[in-house]
């Protein structure tokens, strides 16, 4: 099993967390998710868009 190690801002944490925690997920679940549906579509699973200026 490998590790990962991210560096976010504190609020950005405490937000995410709050909200993974009223699904019934943990930090570390929620990662998994987002990477097995990254391998599973085979791209990022949301828009990825430049701000328009």
């Amino acid at each position: 099993m490998s590790q990962i190690a991210v560096r976010v801002d504190d609020e950005l944490k405490k937000e995410a967390t709050a909200i993974f925690n009223e699904l019934g997920l943990d930090m570390s679940t929620a990662v998994k998710l987002f990477l097995k549906q990254s391998v599973l579509t085979r791209s990022i699973p949301f828009d990825v868009k430049l701000d328009s200026e």
